[in-house]
């Protein structure tokens, strides 16, 4: 039933967990692990990735797996855009101005640029939005 699963769905992981949460057998698991890694090669080598996948391809959708991720520099648009976590909510709004984004990448810091985030322009107003209507609210004692 895992290695079924595994095809269909992707997960090999999660499959062969479940089968030891299932059975509580070690044994019966590790079993089933190799059944798990022979049908997620074997549906690799045949299709490059599981069923359901492939029936979201014939959908119109991207969807990708781990194996085809790209390099971030193959996807940056804006390589001197960044944020940092020491940033405010103001900062980051004009940020994404400056920048004409919906998304920007978190930094740790601006010389080293290692990205630790990625936050969204939605994100941040949805936040801002809530944080000042919860404000408000205690200003006016509706809390």
């Amino acid at each position: 039933m895992g290695a079924v699963s595994a095809s269909v769905i992707g997960g090999p992981l999660t499959m062969s967990f479940i089968a030891l949460e299932t059975t509580g057998n070690l044994w019966l698991t590790t079993a089933a692990l190799v059944a798990v890694i022979i049908s997620t090669q074997l549906t690799r080598e045949l299709f490059g990735y599981s069923f359901a996948t492939w029936r979201f391809h014939l959908r119109g959708e991207t969807i990708r797996s781990a194996a085809e991720a790209i390099k971030l520099h193959d996807i940056l648009h804006y390589p001197e855009a960044m944020l940092r976590p020491d940033q405010n909510v103001q900062d980051a709004v004009a940020a994404f101005d400056r920048a004409e984004a919906e998304s920007l990448a978190v930094v740790d810091t601006a010389e080293q640029r290692r990205v630790i985030g990625l936050l969204t322009e939605a994100h941040a107003l949805r936040r801002y939005s809530e944080e000042s209507e919860r404000r408000r609210r205690e200003a006016v004692g509706e809390m």
